[in-house]
C-alpha cells in the first residue's frame, strides 16, 4: 500500500501557476490543490477537477439547489432567468418589490409596489407618484385619468365632483 501513517502533521505545498498546470485528475483522484491564478483551492474527481468556491463571493456556473433558507443582507442580482414558484412571500414591516427599468431611457418609469398600514400601493418611483392604492377598507383610489377601451358597468350610485362633459351635474339638479 501506499498510505502515510503519522500521529503529527504532514505539510506540503500543492500550488500550480495556472489550470492548465494541474495534473490529470483521473490519474490523482481526490487530490487537493491550489491554483494561484486564480487564488482558489480544487480537488480532482470523476476526471475532471472541481472548484471550490470562496465563502466571501462564490462565483457559480451551474445551478444551486436550495432547501432551507437564504438569508442576505445585500443585493440579489440575476441577469436573465425566472423565478418559478407557488408561493413567494416578501415579509417585513413595510415589504416593498421594485421594478427599476434600466434601459437607459429617462422617460421610463420605475413602479414601487408596498404595502405600509394595510395600503397596497403602486408608486411611480422616477416621477415621486402615487398611482394607484387599496385601502385595508378595501377602498380604491386612483390617482390618475384612467382611458376604458370598453364600457363601464356601474351597480350603485354614481358621485360626481366637477362636471361632466362641461355640465355641472350636481349644481343644477336636472335629468
Amino acid at each position: 500500500s501506499q498510505d502515510i501513517t503519522t500521529t503529527g502533521k504532514i505539510k506540503f505545498a500543492n500550488v500550480y501557476t495556472n489550470e492548465s498546470d494541474l495534473p490529470s485528475a483521473s490519474t490523482y483522484h481526490g487530490m487537493f490543490a491550489h491554483v494561484h491564478s486564480t487564488g482558489l483551492a480544487y480537488y480532482a474527481h470523476g476526471g475532471s477537477w472541481h472548484k471550490l468556491a470562496k465563502l466571501d463571493a462564490p462565483d457559480f456556473t451551474g445551478g444551486i439547489d436550495v432547501t432551507g433558507n437564504i438569508t442576505t443582507t445585500g443585493s440579489i442580482t440575476s441577469t436573465t432567468g425566472t423565478i418559478t414558484s407557488q408561493d413567494i412571500t416578501i415579509a417585513d414591516q413595510q415589504p416593498r418589490l421594485n421594478f427599476v427599468d434600466n434601459s437607459g431611457t429617462p422617460n421610463n418609469p420605475d413602479y414601487l409596489f408596498q404595502v405600509d398600514g394595510g395600503t397596497f400601493l403602486l408608486h411611480d418611483s422616477t416621477n415621486a407618484a402615487d398611482r394607484f392604492s387599496v385601502a385595508a377598507s378595501g377602498d380604491i383610489t386612483s390617482h390618475n385619468n384612467h382611458n376604458f377601451n370598453a364600457g363601464i358597468d356601474v351597480t350603485g350610485n354614481i358621485t360626481v365632483t366637477g362636471t361632466v362633459d362641461g355640465r355641472d351635474v350636481a349644481a343644477d339638479g336636472t335629468k
